[in-house]
């Protein structure tokens, strides 16, 4: 589950609203939060399936809720439907979906847009849209009538234990997703690079372990030259997952050059800054504006394995650089992009669509 639902909107919302998550399973127990299971399927027509027959009746059998907050596109259907009944809808838009479609295995992918884009439209004037990125705004701005752009932002209260700017080590981060196009392939050239500078460097990687990660990590050539220096953990809460980076040099964010990852800023990318991880990540214009601009990293073409080994060795052998990108950004996320402003845009909204 995104972090943004649970540990951002559903446990912020719980300071003021009753609260009742319905998902597979939460990231952590929260007392505050109420928490009906569905059905847990990876793949849209297992959710279609039985996921969201079952998530109907449990919502026919509870209580009426005052709002519905939504999150995922293959649900608008449910969000008209709620409509009919003078239910407040959110559609809570996570992604630019039109762009991550055709990267993603969704059977029929022209099929499924059309009727996407179809049912947006029919939403546009009935739900209330929030957008997690203010790129987003020039696709939606002329297609939908109210929405609001709230970011996502970390809560850097819940990293402050983690907090480290004394950074001198061998060892670089990694948290999330750990196949497809996050970056797994290059941080693994990467670790060779480094290695044929006879520099072996660690990586801590946290995030699903199993079959498909060991599948798709056979078809990386370099892989078995450093499968000794990759430390997997498996998934763990992020506010957690992060006592491993304590000891590290950096963090690696480092996505392929794709649509859906050039107009949306990586939630890591943030998180790494909480706690005081210099970032080395891909050299989108949207991600320059904030790592370059706020001195606390690099932007590197992800495929250009030198300068990456470039910015790591850099980073080692110049340790008061590495100790001021960790406090810039620190002080970037405490005054900057920090969650507690966007909450209170999200109180704002409830706020107004209860009133």
């Amino acid at each position: 589950m995104d972090t943004r639902i649970f540990s951002r909107e559903c446990i912020s919302l719980s300071e003021k609203y009753d609260v009742r998550l319905l998902a597979p399973s939460p990231l952590t127990n929260n007392p505050n939060v109420k928490h009906s299971k569905l059905p847990a399927f990876k793949y849209l027509f297992g959710r279609i399936m039985i996921s969201h027959p079952v998530l109907l009746w449990k919502l026919l059998i509870l209580k009426k809720a005052a709002i519905y907050h939504l999150h995922d596109p293959e649900l608008l259907p449910l969000g008209l439907f709620l409509n009919l009944f003078s239910s407040k809808v959110i559609y809570d838009v996570h992604e630019w979906v039109e762009k991550d479609i055709p990267n993603k295995k969704v059977p029929f992918r022209k099929i499924f847009i059309s009727l996407y884009n179809w049912f947006e439209a029919l939403t546009s004037k009935k739900l209330y849209f929030i957008l997690a990125e203010n790129s987003y705004e020039q696709f939606y701005k002329n297609r939908i009538v109210n929405y609001s752009v709230i970011r996502n932002y970390p809560d850097y209260k819940a990293f402050q234990q983690y907090e480290a700017t004394n950074r001198h080590s061998k060892s670089l981060f990694y948290i999330g997703n750990l196949t497809g196009n996050r970056g797994m392939k290059q941080m693994i050239n990467l670790l060779t690079c480094l290695k044929y500078r006879n520099e072996d460097f660690q990586l801590i990687c946290i995030g699903r372990l199993g079959k498909p990660l060991d599948k798709y990590l056979t078809g990386i050539p370099n892989y078995q030259k450093v499968s000794n220096q990759i430390h997997f953990i498996d998934y763990l809460p992020v506010n957690v997952a992060m006592q491993f980076s304590v000891d590290c040099l950096a963090g690696l964010a480092l996505y392929d050059d794709l649509p859906n990852h050039r107009d949306s800023l990586s939630t890591k990318m943030f998180e790494y800054m909480a706690v005081g991880l210099p970032v080395i990540t891909s050299n989108f214009p949207l991600y320059e504006d904030i790592v370059v601009k706020n001195s606390c990293g690099f932007c590197i073409d992800p495929d250009h394995t030198e300068l990456l080994a470039d910015a790591v060795l850099e980073l080692y052998n110049n340790q008061q650089l590495a100790n001021s990108m960790a406090m810039n950004g620190i002080k970037a996320v405490r005054n900057l992009y920090n969650w507690e402003s966007e909450k209170q845009k999200l109180f704002n909204i409830y706020k107004n669509l209860l009133a």
